[in-house]
């Protein structure tokens, strides 16, 4: 299933290869047994060159890697690292100004069939201890606001 149809590429069913459009708007929805296949290349002059997949070392480093760039990756403000509730570790916190609402990144270096549970867990978190999150954002805008 899609939604949210803007400009799209190629997406194919990875069971019967079948051919479908893939979304490139803020948030999209496949089905579970789709993939995406991406390419991306570098422009010299008039030659292109593909960027072949590096792996990174580590979760940490996803994830430095990620917060240092929120804004120009996914239009999102940072709140904190490693919030902890309720005995609940959050990856990353950030606050999307468009939709009024929290996002919770959590990383994966490996596949991990647990981050459904994970983010129901995380979903549950956030919608019984909304002053909390709110209150950690509050910490983030006052620390921007100048001093007079």
């Amino acid at each position: 299933m899609l939604e949210n149809n803007t400009d799209f590429d190629i997406i194919k069913n990875s069971k019967t290869n079948q051919s479908w459009r893939k979304i490139y708007s803020k948030g999209f929805t496949l089905h579970a047994n789709w993939y995406i296949i991406v390419r991306i290349f570098s422009i010299k002059g008039t030659k292109l060159s593909e960027i072949r997949e590096q792996q990174f070392p580590s979760e940490k480093e996803i994830q430095r890697m990620t917060e240092a760039n929120l804004q120009e990756l996914f239009e999102l403000d940072y709140v904190k690292s490693e919030f902890e509730l309720h005995g609940l570790r959050i990856d990353t916190l950030a606050f999307d100004k468009e939709s009024k609402g929290f996002v919770i990144i959590e990383y994966k270096r490996d596949k991990n069939f647990s981050l459904v549970d994970q983010g129901m867990a995380y979903l549950s978190l956030m919608l019984n201890n909304r002053a909390d999150f709110i209150l950690e954002y509050n910490k983030v805008l006052l620390l921007l606001l100048p001093i007079v």
